[in-house]
């Protein structure tokens, strides 16, 4: 196995685990298929007790940060899962891994014995796109605002004080100029982001990113929102993701085992699976040409049961499969939108939640 050029694309999920838990409903006994990503997603689901989830990704890196998630909650105590990732401050995390490595899959712990550094510095500051968002809280931001002025934007504020702030005190032109220089495209693919499904943006994608950031900072529950607390501080102090905050975290460790990881599109592994009840499909349909989106639409029809619900994003223009096979599956119009509202996610704008038929 080749690693060593290898790089995580997340190390965090950069979605909202809440829309999920709502659009998905009473998961209590039901099988869910989940896209992987950073896995923070998948082991939210975990809260409502279902009887197994099917985390799965193209990526394999992907998947040995979920299982080293998934064994350090199995096998740690709160505190020191917080630790060892990242999120609290601590001077030896390579000893948590030792004590862990001995129960991760013969791949994953070759993949996190080459990577030891990775581990040491807290891994949820190690994927491509939270190093991205480090750099701008810590080189940038402090060009634009002062440290007085951004631990403000995190005070508690109702609607309209959190409007006024922003758009009196946060909005300066050198805020939007700043912004938009160093979130455009060719300064994000001098970073390798791969822009390959940002082409059905209507706006440039500065533009947009400055859009969804707007409607981030000038909403009520900012000063709660921990992925915007990470993009500004470049940590998430201590508003912690929901798979980990205390009220969470003693049910989610109870049902670790019912977790499965496999590699592979959700297709070919839908085949050999039964009837999933709940899919969680990330960012999947937003990502894939019509012609594939189609055979994901047929497909998923035939390996779903009947009333199964299904949720994904959207950055901009929604690919429905209820638009695609109206016939299998139903667009909850009012259910979507509410729930794009509450997002706390800032990089999609649509929220879609729909019912197999």
């Amino acid at each position: 196995m080749e690693t060593k050029n290898a790089q995580l694309l997340f190390s965090n999920s950069w979605e909202d685990p809440q829309l999920l838990l709502e659009a998905l409903g009473e998961g209590s006994g039901k099988r869910i298929l989940s896209i992987a990503a950073a896995g923070d997603s998948s082991l939210s689901l975990l809260s409502g007790s279902p009887e197994e989830i099917l985390a799965i990704d193209t990526n394999p890196l992907q998947l040995y940060l979920v299982e080293l998630k998934k064994m350090a909650i199995k096998h740690l105590d709160r505190w020191e899962v917080l630790a060892f990732l990242g999120f609290a401050p601590y001077e030896n995390r390579l000893s948590f891994y030792h004590e862990l490595k001995g129960w991760l899959s013969y791949d994953a712990q070759l993949f996190w014995d080459a990577h030891k550094d990775l581990l040491k510095e807290g891994i949820i500051f190690q994927g491509k796109f939270e190093k991205y968002f480090s750099f701008f809280a810590k080189r940038i931001l402090p060009l634009i605002h002062s440290k007085k002025k951004i631990a403000a934007m995190f005070q508690s504020r109702n609607a309209d004080e959190q409007l006024h702030f922003y758009m009196e005190h946060w909005n300066t032109l050198r805020w939007r100029i700043m912004f938009k220089l160093f979130f455009n495209s060719y300064v994000l693919k001098k970073f390798n982001w791969n822009l390959h499904h940002l082409p059905q943006l209507e706006l440039p994608v500065e533009d947009y990113l400055f859009q969804q950031a707007q409607s981030q900072l000038s909403a009520a529950f900012a000063a709660k929102n921990p992925l915007l607390r990470f993009a500004l501080k470049g940590n998430f102090d201590n508003e912690l993701p929901h798979y980990l905050k205390e009220e969470n975290f003693a049910l989610i460790k109870k049902n670790i085992d019912r977790l499965k990881l496999q590699e592979g599109d959700i297709l070919p592994i839908l085949k050999g699976e039964a009837a999933f009840e709940q899919f969680n499909l990330g960012l999947v349909p937003e990502q894939i040409p019509q012609k594939k989106l189609i055979h994901l639409a047929e497909g998923l029809a035939y390996f779903s049961s009947k009333e199964a619900n299904l949720a994904y994003w959207n950055l901009s223009q929604p690919q429905r499969l209820s638009q695609i096979a109206p016939a299998y599956f139903q667009f909850r119009k009012s259910l979507s939108e509410l729930l794009s509202q509450k997002d706390q996610g800032f990089l999609c704008q649509y929220f879609t939640s729909e019912v197999r038929i």
